[in-house]
């Protein structure tokens, strides 16, 4: 959208007043190319429609309609139930730095819930990162696990009160999310016992931006982050390890209890502070370059993502990247075990070996003596392991007096080790010092991650 002559000349528009001239646009929130942001806000009733404040880069201005070139701009209609569901910023406050805000959030995250301070970093970057999720190509995910339900459904109420537009879900799933209003990049906090299949096709469904469910005749778009409660850890399921994870743990020491009253007086304060940091920064974090280093791709776009709502603010970024290193290493531990992990290394460990070819029941023999040595359950068949390989595009010979083999062509063996680093198997820690292949990706990967 270009904003030239008038574009520039914007004001707020009395309600009563008639236009015929230019074209209403109904909107849940819009970010112009020039920096310029609407954001719809409350006001003190209930029962009185939405408000816009609009921020031109200096100053917000308060009104119920927008000028902005030919278009006229006026907050889309929500209903009554799902409004009283969410907390809405009254105002915006002036922008606070990462740094204080940070601290802000930590403060009060620690009054109402235990969470182990090198965790926080995570809860406050999430939080964050819920304002800025337009910004991203996956949508942030925080899975909170624990044996203590009571705690867990506390911090849950209280990242009710400070993420952007969160709404409690009941029986999640697509076919429930889908029947939400379209379009106001809601924050979903989901409570359930598990990760059912239901549940993680929600979440699936949610998570890429670039994804879309036909409903209708139409294509509806579900991107949102996503909060969820359960009672054990998401990472045991491979397919399941990329969310930030906090632990809801039993404490003993005193944590006040979250009143309703409490809870609305905490998103009358909060809600404007974050909507003032938000609207001051996010021009900035839009454009912000951070360097994933030593972490595993998953992890390494949480890390991106969340750093990047805290822009130019090394010590936070830092803080953020040392507590995601300790869960990328519990994440590599469990993914170590998983099938296609195994036969990559299995493939790998022959690549070392400098052989010219290895057959399907050799990497199946070898793939079983890794998950052995790190117990996982030993039951692949080189049938299985066969079809892996093919479903990695790798060439596999046609069958003779021994079995089915992979070539190890000099193409193959690059394959094979650009296989290895994406699944980022233990293998590649090793070999890099003398292996000429590990070593020429692991330098491309480092100049990509580095931007040189």
């Amino acid at each position: 959208m270009k904003l030239e002559g008038k574009a520039l000349e914007m004001r707020s528009l009395p309600a009563r007043r008639r236009v015929t001239k230019y074209r209403v646009i109904r909107t849940k929130g819009e970010t112009f190319p020039d920096g310029t942001i609407l954001e719809p806000i409350t006001n003190d009733s209930q029962t009185e429609p939405l408000q816009l404040v609009l921020w031109n880069g200096s100053e917000a201005t308060v009104g119920k309609r927008f000028k902005i070139g030919e278009k006229i701009y006026a907050v889309a209609h929500i209903d009554p139930s799902t409004r009283r569901a969410i907390y809405f910023p009254g105002h915006a406050r002036t922008s606070p730095s990462p740094g204080d805000l940070d601290r802000e959030l930590k403060k009060l995250i620690s009054r109402y819930s235990y969470v182990p301070e090198k965790q926080l970093i995570l809860l406050t970057g999430f939080t964050l990162a819920t304002w800025f999720s337009t910004n991203f190509l996956t949508a942030p995910w925080l899975s909170i696990f624990g044996s203590d339900r009571a705690a867990g459904t506390q911090l849950l109420r209280l990242l009710h009160c400070l993420c952007r537009r969160a709404i409690r879900i009941i029986e999640p799933s697509v076919a429930t999310v889908s029947n939400l209003p379209r379009g106001w990049g809601f924050t979903l906090l989901v409570h359930t016992p598990q990760i059912s299949r239901q549940v993680q096709r929600l979440i699936e469904a949610v998570r890429p931006r670039e994804s879309f469910l036909p409903r209708r005749g139409r294509l509806l778009q579900m991107y949102s982050p996503i909060v969820t409660l359960t009672d054990g850890p998401c990472s045991l399921n491979p397919r399941m390890q990329s969310a930030i994870e906090i632990s809801a743990m039993p404490d003993r020491s005193p944590r006040e209890r979250l009143s309703q009253e409490a809870a609305e007086q905490i998103a009358a304060d909060f809600q404007p502070l974050l909507l003032g940091y938000y609207l001051a920064m996010q021009r900035t974090v839009k454009n912000s370059d951070v360097a994933t280093v030593g972490l595993s791709f998953r992890i390494g776009e949480m890390y991106e993502n969340l750093a990047a709502c805290t822009p130019n603010d090394y010590q936070l970024q830092t803080e953020l990247l040392s507590a995601l290193k300790e869960q990328d290493e519990v994440s590599r531990m469990t993914r170590s075990t998983e099938t296609d992990v195994v036969i990559i290394e299995s493939l790998l460990s022959f690549c070392h070996e400098g052989t010219p070819c290895v057959y399907v029941g050799d990497v199946t023999d070898t793939a079983l003596d890794i998950l052995e040595q790190r117990g996982g359950d030993p039951s692949l068949s080189p049938h299985e392991v066969g079809g892996r390989i093919r479903l990695m595009q790798l060439q596999i010979e046609p069958r003779d007096g021994r079995g089915f083999r992979v070539k190890l062509t000099e193409t193959t063996i690059r394959q094979i080790h650009k296989l290895a680093l994406d699944h980022d198997v233990p293998a590649m820690q090793g070999e890099i010092t003398r292996c000429d292949y590990c070593r020429e990706l692991m330098r491309v990967a480092s100049q990509i991650a580095t931007g040189e």
